[in-house]
């Protein structure tokens, strides 16, 4: 048995994803001695019983321990301090119920505190789940750059300490925001953003948006303008001015920034939108049911944890994949826009996938992932999406542009896709000429692996 470590789940009404929280937990504790501290606190669902019924399982299939407490009455406070008389002088995770985290985090976690020669607290790399709406997804691209919340521990969601570290406070204060509380204990040397594994961060939509901003801009004034997370505007606001490609979504962080400071006071408004149910009381209730199209291996354990936060979808990826276009083809020819490789793999049901007729095996990694996700798009089926960090390093532009020319053939009109592929072709001829790099000249040069005429074929699952 490896590191020990206690995780404490402080869970009110969250019947909902307790059951993937826990899942998580269950399946990210091979090889360590992991005690689980669910504390359900003014429930009137059936938060407990979830709980109860992931600790018999985990017990017999993972030797997890999960120990289930409950409160009469509603409060995190409460929550968290009534975990201490069951933790065991290990260093310990604090988790949000509605947290998922991805394969590797409780190990990161646990060497970040080994390594450490004093008091730490550490925390996950953020996994931005992207928004559904464009005001959200415009809040959540300036947030997620800023040099408050990028490289730091933000500790919403999950946040750890050491066993020195955890003695840095007693009970926890009568506060909105512990995770803020916790990391205003610890200079800026003292936290640490642990590199593997993850959690999962989704944000609210719409009004619920604003409304827990609010509750957070609440809960840092409660710790002062120097222990807030947010503290340092003029640097932030350096940082965007930085970013041009931030520009453009500043209106709608501005506009989310402005309608939260005109919500009346919730000290515990959450946001019960993206509780979305899950499944989930069954430790071993990972999903087995998904294939994977494309070859991106080092990602899918972040997507079988997105598939884990949201079974319904069927379909998980990282950025959304662009529609072949002719303008943009004509772009490619004129030299202004580059061959987008993106990130060649998707996650999807299996029963999704032979719906949409299984993936095309002509295509290479590229191609048959933006050539599923275009078919699915036509059926109203938009794929979950979080960034992928890319493991390749540079694109393989034969196969890259072999994959193009055959998604232009197939999802353009014909006059379109004839046009768009002679573009293709004479951008990388004229490529070939202007800047006679190894790249640009070795693509001409086999021309005819990726310029040729594709005729369709029957798509074949893999």
């Amino acid at each position: 048995m490896g590191g020990r470590v206690d995780v404490v789940v402080p869970a009110h009404n969250e019947q909902a994803l307790l059951g993937a929280c826990l899942s998580a937990v269950v399946g990210d504790s091979r090889g360590l001695d992991v005690r689980v501290i669910v504390v359900a606190n003014g429930c009137d669902d059936s938060t407990a019983d979830i709980a109860r019924a992931v600790g018999e399982r985990a017990a017999s299939s993972a030797g997890v321990e999960v120990v289930v407490v409950e409160l009469p009455a509603a409060g995190k406070p409460a929550a968290l301090n009534a975990a201490n008389g069951h933790l065991r002088s290990v260093p310990v995770v604090y988790l949000d119920a509605d947290t998922v985290m991805t394969p590797g985090t409780l190990s990161a976690l646990l060497a970040a505190m080994d390594a450490a020669v004093g008091p730490v607290m550490a925390g996950p790399r953020p996994i931005l789940v992207r928004p559904g709406d464009r005001l959200s997804r415009g809040f959540a691209a300036v947030w997620s750059r800023l040099p408050s919340v990028r490289g730091d521990v933000i500790g919403g969601g999950c946040y750890a300490v050491n066993t020195q570290g955890r003695q840095r406070w007693g009970a926890f204060p009568d506060l909105i925001a512990d995770d803020a509380y916790v990391r205003s204990l610890f200079t800026r040397d003292e936290r640490v953003v642990v590199d593997g594994g993850g959690m999962l961060l989704v944000l609210p939509e719409g009004p619920e948006l604003s409304r827990v901003l609010a509750r957070w801009r609440d809960g840092n004034a409660e710790l002062g303008e120097s222990a807030s997370p947010a503290a340092g505007g003029g640097r932030n606001a350096r940082a965007v001015l930085a970013a041009p490609a931030l520009w453009r979504h500043v209106p709608a962080f501005l506009w989310v920034q402005g309608t939260s400071r005109l919500r009346r006071r919730e000290r515990w408004a959450r946001a019960d939108g993206v509780r979305a149910p899950a499944p989930a009381s069954r430790p071993d209730d990972l999903p087995d049911d998904l294939v994977v199209v494309g070859s991106e291996s080092n990602a899918v354990g972040e997507l079988r944890a997105l598939a884990v936060r949201f079974p319904a979808a069927g379909l998980y990826g990282g950025p959304t994949v662009r529609r072949p276009a002719l303008r943009r083809a004509i772009a490619f020819c004129l030299g202004l826009t580059t061959l987008e490789r993106h990130a060649p793999v998707v996650l999807v049901q299996r029963a999704l996938l032979q719906r949409l007729g299984g993936a095309d095996a002509r295509f290479g990694d590229h191609g048959a992932v933006t050539d599923l996700c275009l078919r699915a798009a036509r059926q109203g089926i938009t794929p979950v999406s979080i960034p992928i960090r890319p493991a390749w390093p540079q694109p393989d532009v034969v196969s890259v542009l072999r994959d193009e020319i055959l998604l232009h053939r197939e999802h353009l009109p014909a006059w379109a896709g004839r046009l768009a592929c002679r573009a293709l072709t004479l951008g990388v001829r004229l490529r070939a000429l202007a800047r006679p790099t190894p790249v640009w000249t070795t693509a001409w040069r086999h021309r005819t692996e990726w310029a040729g005429t594709a005729r369709r074929s029957q798509p074949a699952v893999r």
